[in-house]
């Protein structure tokens, strides 16, 4: 396209050139006045000259109108290409603009997928954490047994501190009963139904991992407002330490019975 303009504006130069030399010559031909003043043969070339003149003027009008012609093609060709270039441009701006919405597109997608997907990650791992509180490291004999106060002590303050963060309420109190007993209170308020299931099936879990411990044959839950309820209680008990625990009382309709 510059190749093109500048091809047209020699083209134009050249033309102008043109005109301007032969309106010259032809100014200087008419300058010549009084003619038959001169001689003969002065009269014969002064007519030969302009004939000739007059025939060159012809043919350098010929060669500036096509000079003209070249120059209007020039500019064509120019102008088409310029065209072309410009929806071309229009295109590609077109053609960027909707990659860049796809790819906003997709990336909010992917957020909003990994943002879903670590909640759903958060509220699993909330729901249902794999934790062992390892019941059986503690020295049960040394309290039902040998009824060492200081290890009964250590063991309450001990599971009490636990398990308030593994049932999540507010406060657990851990009592340890000379008839091979285990009373917890748990003290806190549940603030959806769901919550209410999780700390039921927290109760449930606990009783379970409680199996392994042939000293307590009885396990015993107490709440206030901690299953978003009245009073709630549950009793688990078993007759030998050979068997699992079983519920024997239940004073809320969400109480689940112990696993086993």
């Amino acid at each position: 396209m510059f190749i093109t303009m500048i091809i047209s504006s020699f083209l134009l130069l050249g033309g102008m050139g043109i005109f301007v030399y032969r309106y010259l010559v032809y100014n200087r031909l008419n300058q010549i006045k009084d003619a038959e003043n001169y001689d003969p043969t002065f009269q014969r070339k002064l007519t030969y000259v302009k004939q000739k003149e007059t025939e060159k003027h012809v043919f350098y009008l010929l060669i500036l109108a096509f000079l003209l012609l070249i120059s209007l093609f020039v500019g064509t060709i120019s102008t088409y290409q310029l065209t072309k270039a410009s929806d071309a441009s229009q295109k590609e701006i077109q053609q960027l603009q909707e990659e860049v919405t796809r790819i906003n597109k997709t990336q909010q997608i992917g957020l909003n997928q990994q943002d879903s997907k670590g909640i759903n990650e958060i509220q699993q791992s909330e729901e249902v954490p794999d934790v062992d509180l390892n019941l059986t490291s503690y020295k049960w004999k040394e309290v039902f047994e040998n009824k060492n106060q200081s290890e009964k002590n250590r063991i309450e303050a001990d599971l009490s501190k636990e398990l308030k963060n593994y049932f999540k309420v507010d406060t657990v109190n851990v009592t340890l009963v000379n008839n091979k007993a285990m009373n917890l209170f748990l003290i806190g308020e549940s603030n959806a139904a769901d919550e209410s299931e999780q700390l039921l099936d927290k109760v449930s879990e606990f009783v379970e991992q409680a199996n392994e411990v042939p000293e307590l044959d009885q396990i015993r839950f107490e709440s206030d407002k901690a299953l978003k309820n009245d009073d709630t209680s549950i009793l688990y008990s078993r007759k030998t330490n050979q068997e699992n625990f079983k519920e024997q009382s239940n004073n809320t309709s969400k109480m689940k019975e112990g696993k086993g």
